[in-house]
C-alpha cells in the first residue's frame, strides 16, 4: 500500500477517534504525547470549544518546546498544560513541572535556591 494511501486512510481512521473522545467522552484530563499536543494545537479541526470539559493536558515522552506550548497555551486558554518527565522503567512519570509559578519550556528552581533563607 503506498504511503500516501496509508496516511489518508489511518488520518481518516484518528479523526474519528478523535472526534469520538472530544464529542462523546468529553475528558477533563488528557495525557497526550507532543504529536498529539502538536495535532491539536495545529489543526484547524480542532476547535477551543472541543476542549470545553477539559482543565489538564499532561503530556510526556518528549519535550514540546517553547513555542509549541505558547500556541497551544493560545488556542486553549485556562487549559492547564503540565510535561511530564520520567523513565519508562519507572512508568510513567518521575518528574512534573511545577503548577504554581509555570514558566513555558521551563523546569523550575534549584532546590537549594528555593529552600535557602
Amino acid at each position: 500500500m503506498p504511503q500516501e494511501e496509508w496516511n489518508s486512510k489511518h488520518w481518516k481512521s484518528f479523526n474519528d477517534d478523535l472526534e469520538m473522545l472530544f464529542l462523546k467522552m468529553q475528558p477533563t484530563v488528557w495525557h497526550l504525547v507532543p504529536p498529539l499536543i502538536n495535532f491539536v494545537t495545529h489543526s484547524p479541526d480542532v476547535l477551543p470549544e472541543d476542549f470545553a470539559e477539559t482543565h489538564t493536558v499532561v503530556c510526556g515522552a518528549a519535550s514540546l518546546g517553547d513555542k509549541l506550548i505558547t500556541k497551544f497555551q493560545n488556542k486553549f486558554k485556562g487549559v492547564l498544560l503540565c510535561e511530564g518527565f520520567g523513565l519508562t522503567e519507572m512508568s510513567p512519570c518521575t518528574h512534573m513541572i511545577p503548577v504554581v509559578n509555570h514558566k513555558a519550556g521551563k523546569w523550575g528552581e534549584f532546590e537549594s535556591k528555593r529552600w535557602s533563607s
